[in-house]
């Protein structure tokens, strides 16, 4: 960037070095002369001329030959007449009064400012650039974390578990909504209670394979529903964000060799976590025990 800033700076000075031999050369052409009635005349302030005829002239009438390529004007004393006094303008010692330097600045005050602009720019882009923290490169273990914290205990795209089965007492826990038919069919729909238990069920059996071990599996996947019991609902609660907490610091001290083995198993569970999760929060909405502002609104 710092180059490029110095080039930039570097053209513009070459184009106003430019401009002023254009200016020098055209300045001939373009000197001020009296012509009175002429239809190109111009005012030009009186601070451009003598010190002593400033408090008397607050604007001289000057003529100038019209012509698109003057870019700069140098004009005779002598040839000038106050619009006031209708005298002459002394020479002051000098019959030649150059406006060339000026009208340098003012061609190149366009690219000046531009030139500055990325000067600032740059350096502010700089100052944001090394005030903020480099983020770490994404690695298959911190993708996996991610899934699993998300489904868990941070809010991302969508309500983590521990917020969606949060104060919830176990009366509102067994709570199973009306089929289609207006009946309640706890084969068909399910409480929120039984949709954490279920969650629990396999995310235990989920980290006993991780470690090794040969978890029991059930005869019929119904049962980890329907086992649900509300008078253990605070503990369910608990197990939920154990084995949810456990899965993670499993795959933080997990051998990059097994990870990338485990790493389906580990991507499946949370999205399994996820399906479900919203499960539960549709179950509530329609209970009318959640409140919109936890995130579901």
């Amino acid at each position: 960037m710092s180059a490029l800033v110095a080039r930039l700076i570097g053209h513009v000075l070459l184009r106003g070095d430019a401009c002023n031999s254009e200016l020098r050369n055209s300045s001939r052409a373009g000197r001020f002369r009296e012509r009175n009635g002429a239809p190109d005349q111009a005012i030009v302030t009186a601070s451009a001329l003598d010190e002593q005829w400033r408090t008397s002239c607050a604007n001289f009438t000057l003529s100038r030959e019209t012509s698109a390529s003057f870019s700069a004007f140098h004009f005779h004393s002598p040839n000038l007449v106050c619009r006031e006094s209708g005298r002459p303008t002394p020479s002051s010692g000098r019959n030649l009064y150059h406006v060339e330097p000026f009208a340098r600045i003012r061609r190149m005050r366009p690219s000046l400012t531009f030139s500055i602009s990325l000067i600032i720019a740059a350096n502010l882009h700089t100052a944001i650039a090394q005030s903020s923290p480099t983020p770490a490169p994404v690695t298959l273990r911190s993708l996996l974390l991610s899934e699993l914290h998300s489904t868990h205990d941070k809010a991302e795209w969508f309500t983590p578990a521990d917020a969606a089965v949060a104060g919830l007492t176990a009366e509102q826990a067994k709570w199973v909504p009306q089929n289609a038919q207006g009946k309640i069919d706890s084969s068909a729909n399910h409480s929120v209670g039984m949709l954490a238990y279920h969650l629990v069920f396999w995310n235990e059996n989920a980290l006993a394979r991780l470690r090794g071990e040969k978890p029991a599996t059930p005869g019929n996947n119904d049962e980890t529903f329907n086992d649900f019991d509300a008078a253990h609902w605070d503990q369910i609660v608990q197990r939920l964000d154990r084995v949810m907490t456990d899965l993670e610091a499993a795959v933080e001290k997990m051998p990059e060799e097994k990870l990338a083995l485990k790493a389906p198993l580990i991507s499946h569970i949370s999205t399994h976590n996820a399906y479900h999760t919203g499960q539960i929060l549709y179950v509530r909405k329609l209970q009318g025990s959640w409140n919109p502002e936890n995130g579901v609104k």
